[in-house]
């Protein structure tokens, strides 16, 4: 297992191809406004990717995790990723206005959390089962207006969308 820990600032974490090849890691962001960049390639096996408070940026490169577990914070964060294939993720924005990109995504039991704010989930799906996104967590008290848009591979997949609290907006296209 492989645990990287960043500090109470601002960090930058940048990992290259090939870089991270583990059966279990975690990478953890401070308190600051936190940026993590895995390029293609870089990971391979089980990630637990937890930034902390502040507005945090996280980006995944073509990468292939067999489970993955996203946890942010309050702030307003950004989560991007191209062409990744997960096996089973949890995905949790937390607190803020968030924005999570997901271009040419392909997975398996995948949950998609929005948290408390006014969040932007967008999903170009190639292939997806068991897809459950919620706009609010499901305990949240604090619920925002929530945009979701899901486009790609929808026809004959099994999933729930689900915007929660506020005046969401829901889109799917094919």
């Amino acid at each position: 297992d492989l645990l990287i820990q960043g500090g109470l600032g601002g960090d930058s974490m940048l990992f290259t191809a090939n870089a991270l090849t583990f059966n279990e890691a975690s990478v953890r962001g401070g308190a600051g406004n936190d940026y993590m960049a895995f390029d293609d390639g870089s990971a391979a096996g089980s990630a637990r990717i937890a930034a902390g408070g502040g507005n945090d940026t996280i980006q995944l490169g073509t990468t292939l995790l067999t489970a993955v577990d996203v946890g942010l914070n309050g702030g307003n964060d950004l989560v991007s990723a191209t062409g990744v294939t997960l096996m089973s993720a949890s995905i949790n924005l937390g607190g803020g206005a968030d924005t999570l990109t997901l271009t040419t995504f392909s997975g398996i039991a995948q949950t998609i959390n929005g948290g408390g704010g006014a969040d932007v989930i967008s999903a170009a799906i190639a292939t997806a089962s068991a897809l459950v996104i919620y706009g609010d967590t499901v305990s949240s008290d604090y619920y925002g207006n929530d945009t979701i848009t899901l486009s790609g591979a929808l026809l004959g997949q099994s999933g729930v969308v689900h915007g929660g609290g506020g005046a969401d907006s829901i889109t799917l296209q094919t």
